[in-house]
């Protein structure tokens, strides 16, 4: 008798089968099965191996609790223009960028709407300044400078040091343009960089 109500007892905790297809599974094994097929369906379509979010909205009410450290592969942007005949004057080039955060310059791009007429070499650099260093007396940035008289409304991506403590910037570290040669004509410089950080 006591033999008998242990096995009713034991009969009762025990998870329900499902008889669903071929396989005979408890409801909570079925449940993980479901949950594992799609994690591993989107498994590929996600960087981090899990399942996609649904379609969701942020109000920005939480935002103060978002720790940017935490946050992977992280970029800015940042351009500026010496707009028109500006281009033509060599003091016009200085200091563009101060660094926020600590981060490292991952490219640079440049175009020019009118090229330098001169017969000597026309060339645009990009320096890293620390400290109180000027511009022209920084940490050369492009392995070649920029050709400023190379075809017009082109964009070039100039090769960047191979250095990598070179290319990394501290809070408040500056990167400067520095020209050379004699800027006869130049017009509408404009220089874009790509940060990591």
């Amino acid at each position: 008798m006591a033999e008998e109500t242990q096995q009713k007892a034991t009969a009762s905790v025990e998870p329900k089968k499902s008889t669903t297809g071929n396989n005979s599974l408890t409801n909570r094994d079925a449940v993980y099965k479901i949950v594992e097929e799609q994690i591993d369906k989107y498994h590929f379509d996600s960087q981090y191996g899990v399942a996609r979010l649904p379609y969701h909205a942020h109000t920005g009410v939480d935002s103060p609790n978002i720790s940017f450290t935490s946050l992977i592969d992280r970029t800015i942007f940042n351009s500026f223009t010496i707009p028109g005949t500006s281009a033509a004057t060599d003091t016009n080039y200085s200091i563009f960028f101060i660094a926020p955060f600590a981060c490292t310059l991952l490219e640079v791009r440049e175009v020019h709407a009118v090229l330098g007429t001169d017969a000597g070499a026309v060339t645009l650099q990009v320096e890293k300044l620390t400290g109180t260093t000027a511009p022209g007396a920084g940490t050369v940035l492009l392995s070649t400078a920029v050709n400023l008289k190379a075809v017009i409304n082109t964009v070039v991506v100039p090769v960047l040091v191979p250095l990598k403590s070179s290319l990394n910037l501290a809070v408040n570290d500056r990167l400067a343009f520095v020209a050379a040669g004699v800027l006869t004509a130049v017009a509408n410089v404009t220089v874009s960089i790509v940060l990591g950080f």
